[in-house]
């Protein structure tokens, strides 16, 4: 805005505004007028002023910052819509897990870890100093183990992305949650993938669902599935007959006053002391080969080396259980 000042005319006693080299003349010809004029010419320049700020800030933009450090521009134009929000975008990296048999595969966030064992995965959710694990499992059987889990808990078919989950929940325990995904139809039996999670509240329920629909998995390596069940179940024969082997052995020994012989499925004395059923039970589920068996007179030891690779084994001094490496001559450790 210009300079603003007054001329004063004494014989007309007229004041004059000068703004800009425009003139405006009032008439001070009598107190009251003179009041009036001078409230005019307030008036005016508080109008002036105003324009003058409003001209501002059509011109130029103005930002902001907040204490968040989220960046907020406002701009100012002739739309009575003038603020916007503007935030910066995630900066999230997803990491892809590959089951070790490629049986699935998922996306993960890049807080969290895992850990993986033959048929099964666990995750730890780590972020902001607290963590959370849950549990992925592969399976035989899909129907059977929905049917087993409806009578405790309640089912329900939810989607996340194109996956299709069946979610078991339990009022009694709702951090508790399980989703059972069906994999495919192999060798006539149905496979799944099953996750489990202990404490629901502790996770990131979007991170969780990204997690979810990400999952892709693929039938045709779900093979391993089945072997793995096959030799899980064989492994558990083969450790039920080692273990009985030991009372066996035993009544043998008390009524034979040796160990020797307790190894031949077709010796009489062994049928009497029901050692033969143990033999050739774990002969039908592995080779001749995978069977250690040797005795003395006051002692004896049975390993066999199951499917899964470890080796289930029982001996004259009591010991009954699994073993890594291969059992000595006449004792299994």
């Amino acid at each position: 805005m210009g300079v603003v000042w007054y001329r004063s005319n004494r014989t007309s006693g007229r004041i004059v505004l000068v703004e800009r080299g425009y003139g405006i003349i009032f008439n001070m010809k009598n107190t009251r007028s003179g009041f009036m004029g001078i409230a005019v010419v307030i008036v005016v320049a508080l109008v002036a002023i105003g324009g003058g700020i409003y001209f501002y800030s059509q011109k130029y933009e103005v930002k902001l910052g907040n204490s968040n450090g989220v960046s907020i521009e406002t701009q100012t134009n002739s739309s009575p819509e003038t603020t916007k929000e503007v935030v910066s975008p995630s900066t999230k990296i997803l990491k892809v897990f590959t089951q070790s048999a490629g049986i699935y595969s998922a996306s993960y966030p890049n807080y969290w870890t895992y850990s993986e064992g033959r048929l099964a995965a666990r995750f730890e959710t780590v972020k902001q100093g607290t963590s959370q694990t849950f549990d992925i499992d592969l399976g035989v059987d899909v129907d059977y183990v929905i049917k087993t889990l409806s009578l405790q808990y309640i089912s329900e078919e939810i989607t996340v992305g194109s996956n299709i989950f069946t979610k078991f929940t339990n009022p009694k325990y709702p951090s508790y949650i399980i989703y059972i995904l069906p994999i495919g139809i192999v060798e006539g039996q149905s496979t799944y993938l099953l996750v489990r999670i202990e404490d629901f509240t502790k996770i990131d329920t979007t991170d969780l669902n990204q997690f979810l629909a990400s999952i892709k998995v693929y039938p045709s390596k779900a093979i391993v599935i089945i072997k793995w069940q096959d030799n899980a179940t064989a492994d558990a024969r083969i450790r039920a007959n080692v273990v009985m082997m030991r009372p066996n052995a035993e009544l043998y020994f008390v009524a034979n006053n040796t160990y020797v012989g307790i190894c031949d499925s077709i010796n009489e004395k062994t049928r009497m002391a029901g050692i033969d059923k143990i033999l050739n039970s774990v002969r039908k589920i592995v080779s001749v080969n995978d069977v250690k068996c040797n005795t003395s007179s006051d002692a004896y030891v049975y390993s066999v080396r199951m499917p899964s690779g470890d080796i289930a084994c029982a001996d004259s001094t009591g010991f009954g259980a699994t073993i890594s490496a291969e059992a000595k001559e006449l004792s299994c450790k």
